[in-house]
Parts: C-alpha cells; sequence; structure tokens
C-alpha cells in the first residue's frame, strides 16, 4: 500500500496503481481532458491491463484516456509507422512513462496507472500486491469490489480546531498597559543605545509593524541618536497582493519621513522562486512534511542579506548588530515554546547570523497590538494604522502572520508560523502549507477581483499534493546524481514519490492560465531552460502541450525550435531563434509597408476607371 486510498498491484513486470475516491468528487482541473481514443485501441487484449479495464466496464464503469505524454508517444509511434515521412518525436518517450485511466460511475471515481514492463515497482512499493484474479469473478457488487482490490474506505477528519489563546481574539482596549508600554520602550531604547546599527524584520503583519513603529517613534524622539536604522522586508512573489501593496506603502512611507532608514525587500533567486520550483523543478505543492518553500522562497533571501550586514560590521568596523523581530510568546503554543528556547525570560536572544536579537513586544497579546495600532497614530503621513487593521477585518480574524525569513530562528519555526491550526494566517496566496486558507477566502469576499483567482488556484495546487492525481512519476533521481551526468536514463533512476509529472504541470500551467494569473517571463524562459536541460538524464517526457501551457503566459509564443535552450545548441539559456515581441513588431511592420506600397500601385489604376464616369 502507498496510501489508506492508493494501493500497488504486480504481475511481473507490469504494476498497476489504484487511486480511489469513493463518494468523493476529484477535483476536475487535475482529471485533465478527455481524448477520443478507446482505451482498447492503445491497449493490446492479452496484456493483464486490458482484463482489468474490461472488467471495470462489465461492472458498470466507464473508463476514460486524458491527454498524457504516453498518449502522445502512442499516437506518435502509430502514425511513424503509418506515415514513412514521419518521424518518431523523441521527445515524447520516457523511462517513466505510465498511461492513466479515470474510472467512473458517477459517484465513486478511480485513477489507475499502469506501468508497463518495469523493473521495479513505482512509488517506493518494496512489496506490491499481487494482481487481482478478476476473471474469476463472476458477479462482484462494489463493495466487493473495492474488497477485493483490498482498498480501504478513508478515515473521518477528526480535526478539532481550537479557541483562540486569552487575549488573542479581535478586541480593543481602551488603552496598552502603560507599565508594558514603559518595559518595551526602555528595550528598544537599550537597543538603539548599546547597538551601532539596529535591524527590524518586517513581514507587513500586525506585530511587526507594531514593532516598526515603536522604533521610529523613539528615532524621531531622539534626535540625536544616530544609531544607523535598516528594514529588511521581503516580497516570496507569491504573496498576498493586498500585503505586498500595503509593504511597498510603508516603504515610501518610512522613506519620506528623511531619517536615514534602509528599507530592503528581499526576493527569491529566479532559479527558486514558486514558479520555478514546481513547473520547472518538478516539486510538489509545499506541505508541512515537504516544506522547500519556507527555507528558499523565505530564509535564504533574508540570510544572504543579514550575512551581508553582519559580515560588514565583524570585518570594518567591530561593531555589534542587532535584530529586532515582532514576535510575542503569546500568539501561539508553538511560537511560545520557540521563544522561550532561544529568549528564555529575556528579550534578548541569540541568532546564529547577527548573533544577537531582540523581541521588544515578547510580553504583548494580541489585544495590546490591536488596541496599540487602533490608539496610536501612525508616525508618517497619508497612510494611517487603519489600512493595515482593515485588511484584518478582511480576513475576518485571521491575526496570525507569516514571519520573513530574517524572524526565523530555525528552519522549523517557519514551518510551524506557516502550518496554523487555525488557517488564519497572512502570507503566500498558493500557500498549500495549510490545510484551509481561510484569511485569503475570507479576503477574498472583500476583494473577489484581486484574490477570487489565487483562492481558486490554491484549491488546486492543494489537490495536487494527493498522490491520487497521479501528480508524481512514482520513480525519483539515484541520490548523488545530477541532471546531465553521463549515464542511462534508466540506470539514474529508482522507485520512489519523484518529480511532479509534466502532465500535472501542464493541468497546473493551463488552470493559472484560464483564471488570468500570470508568471512573468524571466521566469518562463527559467522554467522551460531547466526542463530541457533535465529532459534526457531524468526522462522527462517534453511534450507539446507542456511548451504551448507555458508560452501562453509570453505575449509571442516563442515557437518549437529544437535549438531554443538546447543544453547542447543553447547551453547559455539565451532563447536562440525563438519569436519574440521585436520580432513580431518587425513582421507588422514590414507587412504594413508592403500593404502601403501595393495600395500605391493599385491607386493610379483606380483614378483611371473613375474618371472618364465623373468626366
Amino acid at each position: 500500500m502507498v496510501r489508506e486510498q492508493s494501493a500497488v498491484f504486480s504481475n511481473g513486470k507490469d504494476f498497476l496503481t489504484l487511486h480511489h475516491f469513493l463518494n468523493e468528487t476529484p477535483v476536475e482541473a487535475l482529471m485533465g481532458y478527455a481524448t477520443d481514443i478507446e482505451w482498447h485501441e492503445a491497449i493490446d487484449a492479452d496484456q493483464p491491463a486490458a482484463g482489468f479495464l474490461s472488467f471495470m466496464e462489465g461492472s458498470g464503469y466507464h473508463v476514460k484516456l486524458p491527454h498524457q505524454a504516453w498518449i502522445d508517444d502512442w499516437s506518435n509511434a502509430i502514425l511513424s509507422s503509418v506515415l514513412s515521412s514521419v518521424e518518431r518525436n523523441w521527445h515524447t518517450f520516457s523511462p517513466k512513462h505510465k498511461l492513466q485511466c479515470w474510472i467512473t460511475d458517477g459517484k465513486d471515481y478511480f485513477n489507475v496507472e499502469f506501468f508497463f514492463d518495469y523493473p521495479l515497482p513505482p512509488y517506493g512499493v518494496g512489496e506490491p500486491l499481487d494482481w487481482p484474479p478478476l476473471q474469476e469473478q463472476s458477479e462482484v457488487t462494489k463493495l466487493d469490489l473495492f474488497e477485493l482490490m483490498g482498498v480501504n474506505l478513508p478515515k473521518p477528519d477528526r480535526s478539532i480546531s481550537k479557541p483562540a489563546a486569552e487575549g488573542e481574539a479581535f478586541e480593543i482596549a481602551d488603552g496598552v498597559n502603560p507599565d508594558l508600554l514603559a518595559e518595551t520602550y526602555a528595550v528598544i531604547e537599550h537597543c538603539m543605545v548599546m547597538y551601532s546599527h539596529v535591524l527590524i524584520a518586517y513581514s507587513g503583519g500586525k506585530d511587526s509593524h507594531s514593532c516598526l513603529q515603536l522604533v521610529l517613534r523613539y528615532k524621531l524622539e531622539h534626535p540625536e541618536c544616530t544609531t544607523k536604522i535598516t528594514v529588511i522586508s521581503a516580497d516570496t512573489l507569491i504573496e498576498n497582493v493586498l500585503l505586498v501593496n500595503h509593504i511597498y506603502k510603508v516603504k515610501e512611507r518610512v522613506e519620506s519621513l528623511g531619517l536615514g532608514i534602509d528599507f530592503r525587500i528581499v526576493t527569491p533567486e529566479l532559479d527558486e522562486t514558486f514558479h520555478v520550483c514546481v513547473f520547472g523543478k518538478g516539486y510538489a505543492p509545499p506541505s508541512s512534511m515537504n516544506r522547500w518553500c519556507v527555507d528558499r522562497l523565505k530564509k535564504r533571501p533574508a540570510d544572504e542579506v543579514l550575512e551581508e550586514y553582519a559580515g560588514y560590521y565583524a570585518n570594518q568596523t567591530g561593531d555589534h548588530i542587532v535584530l529586532l523581530l515582532g514576535t510575542r510568546s503569546a500568539e501561539s503554543s508553538n511560537r511560545a515554546r520557540s521563544m522561550t528556547k532561544f529568549f528564555g525570560d529575556e528579550f534578548f536572544g541569540e541568532h546564529q547570523i547577527t548573533g544577537r536579537t531582540c523581541a521588544p513586544i515578547k510580553r504583548w497579546t494580541a489585544r495590546d497590538v490591536i488596541t496599540y495600532l487602533v490608539r496610536t497614530e501612525a508616525p508618517w503621513e497619508d497612510y494611517g494604522n487603519y489600512n493595515l487593521i482593515n485588511l484584518y477585518g478582511s480576513a475576518a480574524g485571521g491575526w496570525e502572520e507569516c514571519p520573513i525569513g530574517a524572524a526565523m530562528t530555525d528552519i522549523n519555526e517557519g514551518v510551524s508560523s506557516c502550518t496554523s491550526s487555525s488557517g488564519a494566517r497572512m502570507g503566500c496566496t498558493f500557500c498549500s502549507v495549510v490545510k484551509e486558507d481561510t484569511s485569503l477566502i475570507n479576503m477574498a469576499k472583500d476583494f473577489p477581483d484581486e484574490l477570487g483567482p489565487f483562492v481558486a488556484m490554491r484549491k488546486v495546487f492543494k489537490a495536487a499534493q494527493d498522490i491520487r492525481y497521479g501528480s508524481l512519476t512514482g520513480y525519483k533521481r539515484v541520490r548523488g546524481t545530477k541532471a546531465g551526468e553521463e549515464g542511462q536514463m534508466l540506470g539514474q533512476l529508482t522507485s520512489g514519490l519523484g518529480d511532479l509529472t509534466l502532465d500535472i504541470r501542464v493541468l497546473l500551467l493551463e488552470k493559472m492560465f484560464d483564471l488570468g494569473l500570470t508568471i512573468p517571463q524571466n521566469e518562463v524562459f527559467k522554467i522551460y531552460s531547466i526542463v530541457r536541460e533535465r529532459e534526457f538524464p531524468e526522462g522527462i517526457a517534453l511534450t507539446r502541450r507542456f511548451k504551448d501551457a507555458l508560452f501562453a503566459f509570453l505575449p509571442v509564443h516563442p515557437g518549437h525550435f529544437e535549438t531554443s535552450y538546447s543544453p547542447i545548441w543553447d547551453p547559455w539559456g539565451s532563447g536562440v531563434d525563438a519569436f519574440t515581441e521585436e520580432d513580431v513588431k518587425a513582421i507588422e511592420r514590414i507587412k504594413a509597408q508592403e500593404a502601403a506600397a501595393r495600395a500605391a500601385v493599385a491607386e493610379p489604376e483606380i483614378m483611371t476607371t473613375i474618371l472618364p464616369e465623373v468626366i
């Protein structure tokens, strides 16, 4: 068994993987479009797979073959065998080929995968189940069928949402406790006096927003203070668009104060963006068990900036820096444990890069933070605190925020922050780490045009984590081998979950495009260059459908040229021979010039024809 709702069966070197959706409708966007090909056209009658599909049809189910690389390769092979002028397209061949079939009676659904002539079972299964003797079953009910296939019914969801901790609900008091404020100001003053450079980790959420304003107030009230202040924020490039706009507006207002504050917004490297990792490298959408996003999108970009400052002050001036964090012990039980681990009972802790951290609002509750923002005017003009409060109001209780990389003491803390049990948090719009992003859903009710498409796409990304959609190849690269190394493809692959199939990437890309979402041009080209580079070493079937789905995000389709982004003919990824917007404009200019020339030649003939009639 692979999962409770999936199982692998074997018949020699042929393997069948059965995924079931009982009393459940799969996400349509991940089922693909059905072809006109009947399964018995593509599968020989004497194959075990044919016996299984015949059994299913005899039990009242309908079998559909969606568009996929296996069908592309089969169709191309048939065509090339009939027409000598057609060569078989080697791009569609793959040692990871599997044939997917969707089977349903309108109520229950099965996704069945056939792996033909494989040396190892897929999905890391050590001992697959024996192929069921379907031909011996003369009369079988649906319940008997499920028992026969060894399928387990899904377990009910017993998760219970926990009530908000004391002081963490959406409440506004008359004011913040004066003693608490005095304690916080004393901590900030200590940082501004004892350190020559103060860094502030700013996520744009309520906690870091309050921390930033408290520091700015001290700076404005003490013009004699020469301590350098740098604000470090992050844009994962898939952030909530409303929150990103908020961060950039705050950046403008902070810079307008004329305090010489450097406000830096870091972004992930091109080859580590969300789109490149998913569509180029084939990473499954992140989950709490597969936490690649936290490190690549948040922690690494921020760490590079922190190392830049820490290295400069350590090597050039010998001075020390401190990193201010808008973290609170009361935020959650996970945060409380983390704060105790790194800070103890004090406000100061250790950081692996800057060496010293400080949490001025450590002892504040959410009520204190909200009260402070509501009762206190922002230290700048034209963008009051009510703008942020309104965002949280739209989130309808989504008071937790995902920290930026600079605020993380380790990866586990970042993952814990993104996996709020309530799903109420402010962060990436495609976040598939949480079970349900209630904040995004609620905000989309107030901003349907801006956030509605992201809610719909997030649902599809979340579903793509489910192995039942056949989203993973079932075979992975042998650890230690890299794309481009010499060797046979099958020799570099072993049984495992593997990467996202190119077929599922096509479906995800098409859904994004249909929803009107975008992928930056530089990311599109990076995605394609990575897939081309890995095509042969990792056995990727590079279909025309994938190129069309990906290039739909460009202003102009670059064309299907073998040379473009080829590891051999275009190793620098320059897109040689690809069509560009400039090419299209040049063609349009030439066509316009030719049309004008033809009109100029035709004009005298028209005049000689019309002139006698006028006379």
